[in-house]
């Protein structure tokens, strides 16, 4: 450290040390003894320098007295070891050891030599470039460079892509990896054409942390130099050239060095040698072996630490105290990896929490996926109203709005929904159209640009929602009272209202403007619905909802006309036991027409407030788009339709909407759906983006079949929408831009920021659902788990089942009761299944073969997963026949309920 930098702190500890003196301590009360400042310093050689500094500036007696509140983290862990016994694992490691005072130079040098002989055993990995090497080789055309994707399946598999070139590399063992790890920036070299793969097929690796466009990195070191060697130039065409022309050859390839590492700390537990598979205890003693280990001491202070993201490799920790972090969740970040060691070196940071427990499991999922847990600091508070939920709407600010509390506005939305950022309303005119009015929390109107609250708005970038709990973008003074529309109280919104024609149903005129609403009711969706079906009920706000029922339908089939496509996805839910917060039920997400009328309204006003943003301020304007499905999985998809007689098209998205519709199964109504699950998965994702920076031909949005979109209705939760308010304000002259709005490098960095952000928090939601998933199938007997399945992948991983029941997906596995053996045959997509009792016949499973499944969920070092296991194969006759019989007794259960509560009902009047 600076020696400047360290008399300063000197300074300020003087200055603390003498003001501090005869002040009481809080424990006791006692003046006798004076509260004391510390110096904490992570260095032994920092912690002499601030001594001796001392002793020459401030006197050897100041020195003498103040001497034992320096502390480097040696000291200050072995003083607090008694009330936090695992504070001592913060330095285990083979790097990181704790070097006592005492020890001198020749332990020192002693200590390194013993490191050396670590490297010299033999070699698992090969060597790393130097960076020089590295930069040099991918400028030349020799090598490449790419992020690293590991496989979420089979963790030895891992494709790395490359600008410029069609395909992803596929690497294909540990070795080809080297140890880098999952996200790592890698030099990449392509492997000899004859170690390429025949087939392209099934090689789909998801990376469950990274977006493809979340890496800016160059390796360029002078950004003005060009390069004048025009036999590199051509080198690199020509492998570029090699690679894309490739049309049924898999390019493979090796890592031979780590650009830049993914500097991020991660989650786990760690794993006794009691739990560990033999596989996991081998590698362990390998490894031993190599370091010379013999004592039981040495060993008994080894543990492996099983990252929770399967796509990151098991990490080794040397702790000094392990049985205080055993049956823990906790943060380690990873360092060093020999090229000796089966295992790269984990350090430890902190505790989450005890193994198992959903609060400790869900923080580390947020955690893993980057998600800001911490609570709101003060200055971001400092900018809410100080009268808190007895905040009322000034008579000023009502004078600049819309006064619509007049009109029967409601809101639909999830049950339980307390963070309401919309409501409509649907009246008919004196002329006969219809009026139809989107309002819209204002939550710009507590948040303003450059506060405090709005830069942390813009860092969180967005709410995340977990099974348990949700994690707000804004504090919740705003998301659940001030902002959320809720009923039967004034709030101000944002509003937009449309005059439809009654006969067309196209949209007349379009009027922008901030508004005072006062919501009827907050309805759910299935409220809502039952108010629309029940013909008794003539309420005026029910034929409100009948009437944007009637407009949502027309212009829901105008859309598909159009070429908007209709995608699906496999959707849960869970009920939760009230106290332990536990799973007691999951069920596939059910959605009823109210789902759709809302959906709807919600797309009109996006892309009203588009068209009207972009037309006035064409450099930036926040947009919404959707690029063309990915060509490599969309091929693959028509491959495999075409087999069964469908014909798939994506010329544009009008011909793959209308292609979807014509994938119909007789006797199979699941089949469609399922096809669409297929196509989503093909989708690239939707980013958000300034105008001005993007060509014009590119704004399309794919997925809606429409030139503009953005996202206005949901400014709550989104940070997107408030920066869309801002625009919009501004464009109907209310309020001016800022300066941050008008600056297109910041416009830009804020978008890859939510961009990168939203993707993270949807990871975050599917994490939750399928640890929720775990804990539900874990304790349900076996009646509730077995299950009928529709095959819908056969990849090299092996066979993917969707269930329809329960909405999940999984891989059907080996075991020795019913299936011992899975061989598939990628190229024909199909699978032979050697069954116990019938070892000299196979049974033949193909893609939409309908299967009889048992789910079961299982932990295995610390992974949980849930594995579907093989019973036999179904025909569609005897489905519906079980279905049937299912349903009847349903029935009868729920007309035995039903009878139940109405004579308890009797019985308590």
């Amino acid at each position: 450290m600076d020696l400047k930098l360290q008399f300063k702190i000197l300074k300020v500890f003087q200055f603390y040390q003498q003001h501090f003196q005869g002040l009481p301590i809080e424990s006791t009360g006692a003046a006798s003894e004076a509260s004391c400042a510390y110096i904490l310093t992570d260095s032994s050689a920092n912690r002499k320098s601030y001594l001796k500094m001392m002793g020459e500036f401030f006197g050897e007696e100041f020195a003498r007295e103040f001497r034992g509140c320096v502390l480097d983290l040696n000291h200050f862990i072995a003083l607090n070891h008694e009330v936090s016994p695992e504070l001592s694992n913060y330095f285990g490691g083979f790097e990181g050891e704790a070097v006592e005072e005492s020890e001198d130079e020749d332990n020192l040098k002693a200590r390194g030599e013993e490191s050396k002989q670590w490297l010299d055993q033999t070699s698992l990995f090969e060597p790393h470039l130097s960076f020089d090497e590295m930069v040099l080789g991918v400028k030349q055309g020799r090598y490449f460079q790419g992020r690293l994707n590991v496989s979420r399946l089979v963790q030895s598999e891992a494709s790395i892509k490359v600008q410029g070139l069609d395909q992803e590399i596929l690497l294909q063992n540990y070795e080809d990896q080297n140890r880098a790890l999952n996200g790592d920036i890698v030099c990449v070299e392509l492997l000899g054409e004859s170690e390429w793969l025949d087939t392209l097929k099934g090689q789909q690796l998801t990376n469950a942390l990274l977006d493809d466009n979340m890496d800016k990195y160059s390796l360029s070191a002078d950004e003005d130099a060009k390069s004048s060697d025009d036999e590199e130039r051509a080198l690199k065409k020509n492998l570029v050239e090699l690679v894309n022309s490739q049309t049924s050859k898999q390019v493979t390839g090796r890592v031979r060095g780590v650009l830049k590492p993914m500097n991020k700390t991660y989650g786990g537990s760690i794993l006794k040698l009691e739990d560990m598979r033999s596989e996991t205890k081998q590698k362990l003693q390998l490894l031993c072996r190599n370091r010379k280990m013999e004592s039981e001491a040495q060993i008994a202070q080894l543990r492996l630490f099983v990252p929770y993201n399967g796509q990151l490799p098991m990490g080794l920790m040397k702790l000094k105290n392990p049985e205080a972090l055993e049956r823990k969740r906790l943060i380690v970040r990873f360092k060093a990896w020999e090229v000796n060691s089966p295992f790269p070196q984990c350090q430890f940071v902190k505790i989450i929490g005890e193994e198992g427990k959903i609060g400790t499991e869900t923080n580390m999922i947020l955690h893993e996926f980057n998600v800001d847990m911490r609570p709101f600091p003060q200055k971001v508070l400092d900018c809410l109203p100080k009268e808190g939920r007895n905040w009322l709407i000034s008579p000023e600010e009502e004078k600049k709005r819309w006064d619509l509390r007049h009109l029967n506005v409601c809101s639909v939305d999830p049950p339980g929904c307390k963070d309401i950022d919309d409501a409509l309303h649907c009246i008919v005119l004196p002329n006969g159209n219809y009026q139809i009015g989107v309002h819209i929390a204002d939550v710009t109107h507590f948040v303003r640009s450059g506060t405090e609250i709005d830069r942390e708005a813009a860092r969180r970038c967005t709410t995340v929602y977990m099974v348990d709990r949700r994690t707000d973008m804004l504090p919740s003074l705003l998301t659940e009272s001030l902002c959320s529309l809720v009923c039967h109280v004034d709030r101000c919104a944002f509003s937009v209202l449309f005059e439809i024609d009654s006969k067309t149903f196209r949209t007349i005129d379009v009027q922008f403007g901030k508004s005072i609403i006062r919501s009827r009711e907050s309805l759910s969706y299935y409220k809502a619905q039952d108010m629309i079906d029940d013909p008794a009920d003539k309420s005026p706000l029910t034929e409100g909802l009948r009437g944007l029922l009637r407009v949502a339908t027309v212009l829901r089939d105008r859309r598909n006309e159009n070429g908007a496509l209709t995608l699906s996805s496999p959707e849960v839910k869970f009920k939760l036991d009230n106290e332990s917060q536990n799973p007691t039920d999951v069920s596939e997400y059910k959605h009823v027409d109210a789902h759709y009328m809302i959906e709807e309204f919600m797309l009109l006003a996006n892309i009203a407030v588009a068209e009207k943003i972009a037309k006035h301020f064409p450099s930036f304007a926040v947009l919404r788009r959707h690029p063309k499905p990915k060509e490599k999985e969309i091929q693959d998809l028509s491959e495999q339709l075409a087999k069964f007689g469908f014909d798939i098209s994506v010329e544009t998205s009008k011909k793959f909407a209308e292609s979807l519709d014509l994938a119909v199964k007789e006797n199979d109504p699941f089949f469609n759906k399922l096809i669409r699950i297929m196509a989503t998965r093909c989708m690239n994702q939707a980013v958000y983006f300034p105008l001005g920076e993007c060509d014009p031909n590119e704004t399309f949005h794919y997925g809606l079949a429409v030139t503009l979109y953005t996202h206005f209705t949901s400014p709550i939760r989104r940070y997107a929408d408030v920066l869309v308010h801002r625009l919009l304000a501004a464009a109907i002259d209310i309020t001016s831009l800022s300066n941050d709005m008008t600056d297109k490098f910041k416009l830009s960095k804020q978008c890859d920021q939510m961009n990168r952000k939203n993707r993270m928090a949807m990871l975050a939601s599917q994490a939750s659902i399928q640890f929720n998933t775990f804990l539900y199938f874990k304790n349900q007997p076996r009646e509730q788990r077995v299950v009928s399945g529709i095959v819908m992948r056969i990849t090299q991983q092996g066979v993917y089942v969707l269930i329809q029941r329960y909405g999940i997906e999984g891989l059907l596995v080996e075991d020795n009761e019913k299936c011992k053996k899975i061989e598939v045959d990628v190229q024909n997509e199909e699978a032979q299944l050697t069954l116990v009792d019938q070892t000299d016949k196979k049974t033949k499973v193909e893609l939409f073969d309908h299967l009889q499944i048992e789910i079961r969920a299982q932990m295995v070092e610390f992974r949980r997963s849930i594995n579907l296991h093989f019973l036999q194969t179904l025909n569609l006759n005897t489905m519906k026949r079980s279905e049937e019989a299912k349903s009847s007794v349903e029935a009868k259960a729920a007309d035995l309920s039903s009878a139940i509560k109405s004579k308890s009902k009797k019985h308590r009047k």
